[in-house]
């Protein structure tokens, strides 16, 4: 979605604000979309839900959206599918929180900043410098989103940690006979599920971690609704 990324900065963005999206269709090729813990209940209902690393070794999961760089949840009017939970990584486009020596910094897709002129409420600083109420909407948001971001890294390592996770993908044909194959990506495999010790079983529920797990599993019957 993001073709490139700034960070946000009053010297350089305090005579623009963004263009209100009509659609999604920026999202049209999107195939994945990043996701926290708290969207699990959601997501597990439309889209599978998987895990894969950074190139730092970072642990983050996904929904997946579709293969073959098109999103099954993007009509071609650009709406998204309905009654379908949208990804806050979806909604919160153009902005985008990257993390700089555990500094958080905020960053949006140049593509999509415009005159404050013509941005309505929908600049990012007011006269005197300071944060417009859009942009400390913005900012006071996507803080409290970053919580879970941490929190689903710990999750996932605990998951690896307890040897749950294994390497898997998906490979076939669309609707149309295109064939396909994804991977990169970890599930939890029951079998391993099952094994774990008392104590294990005790440690996951501890930290709260058990509805996720289910959440995950049931996820994966989503699998062919990105081919149908």
């Amino acid at each position: 979605m993001h073709k490139s990324i700034e960070v946000l900065r009053v010297e350089e963005h305090k005579d623009f604000g963004i263009k209100v999206l009509s659609d999604y269709l920026v999202a049209k090729s999107l195939t994945s979309a990043p996701i926290t813990l708290n969207e699990y209940f959601e997501s597990c209902k439309e889209y599978p839900i998987v895990f894969s690393k950074d190139s730092q070794g970072q642990w983050f999961s996904l929904a997946l959206l579709g293969v073959e760089n098109e999103n099954k949840f993007v009509e071609a009017d650009g709406k998204w599918k309905k009654n379908c939970y949208i990804p806050a990584f979806v909604g919160r486009y153009p902005f985008l929180f990257m993390e700089d020596n555990d500094n958080l910094v905020l960053t949006l897709d140049p593509s999509q900043k415009i005159p404050k002129s013509e941005a309505g409420e929908n600049y990012f600083f007011e006269e005197d410098n300071q944060h417009s109420e859009f942009l400390k909407k913005i900012v006071a948001s996507m803080t409290s989103a970053h919580k879970f971001t941490r929190l689903t890294k710990e999750f996932i390592s605990t998951l690896d940690n307890l040897g749950l996770l294994e390497a898997s993908g998906m490979s076939g044909k669309t609707a149309e006979g295109k064939e396909f194959s994804i991977g990169g990506f970890y599930i939890i495999k029951e079998e391993k599920l099952t094994a774990l010790t008392q104590k294990a079983q005790a440690k996951l529920c501890k930290k709260g971690f058990t509805q996720f797990i289910t959440a995950h599993m049931i996820s994966l019957s989503n699998m062919n609704k990105l081919i149908n």
